[in-house]
């Protein structure tokens, strides 16, 4: 095959995948008409959070029936909520549980009657992915003791070294009365030695104290 003719083949298949990408939507909505009514949501729901589906059946639609029993959760579970007036309804999904893709909701058959009485028929949603919350973390017990550590150990060496020094004090306190009271015990003692022989009238020179 020459150069050419493969050229004209991927620029053939090329043309194609653009048209198709081109029409596809349009070609969607068309279907979604059909049916009698279009769902539009979130491409991405956060699990536990609350998502918003607009329900809006078109011009044909004669009287609106939508009721929660009317919506079916395909792949997850929630708390259905719906407001809304007129041709445009909107249905509120709380308490959302069940991660994962290829999430829709369904619209029943029969959610409304179209003006040439009959029913319009079921519509899913566009796929969507719900994903886990993100939840915020905070220290625990444990990491607040262990920063506490060693602000204990510190205050139990400042108590060890009051305690050395009390002891130390304390030592010094008994030394020195010890050699006080030895002090006295040998002045006494000497006086007592040098009194020896006087008479028991005597009475020490204030001066020399002899």
């Amino acid at each position: 095959m020459s150069l050419l003719k493969k050229f004209g083949k991927v620029t053939y298949i090329f043309v194609i995948v653009l048209l198709m990408c081109t029409f596809l939507p349009l070609n969607k909505q068309i279907m979604a008409e059909s049916t009698g009514l279009i769902v539009s949501g979130p491409s991405v729901i956060l699990e536990g959070q609350d998502a918003v589906f607009t329900i809006q059946y078109n011009s044909n639609v004669k009287t609106v029936l939508l009721s929660e029993g009317d919506i079916i959760l395909n792949g997850f579970t929630a708390t259905k909520y719906i407001s809304g007036s007129g041709n445009k309804r909107t249905v509120t999904l709380k308490n959302i549980s069940g991660t994962g893709d290829n999430k829709t909701i369904t619209i029943a058959a029969g959610s409304a009657i179209l003006k040439d009485g009959t029913e319009t028929k079921a519509q899913v949603s566009n796929i969507f992915k719900i994903n886990k919350a993100i939840q915020n973390t905070k220290p625990n017990n444990g990491t607040n003791v262990s920063n506490n550590t060693p602000n204990n150990s510190n205050n139990t060496n400042n108590n060890n070294n009051n305690n050395n020094n009390n002891d130390n004090n304390n030592n010094n306190n008994n030394q020195t009365n010890s050699n006080e009271e030895n002090n006295q015990t040998e002045n006494n003692t000497e006086q007592n030695t040098n009194n020896n022989g006087r008479p028991d009238d005597w009475i020490p020179n204030p001066n020399t104290g002899k």
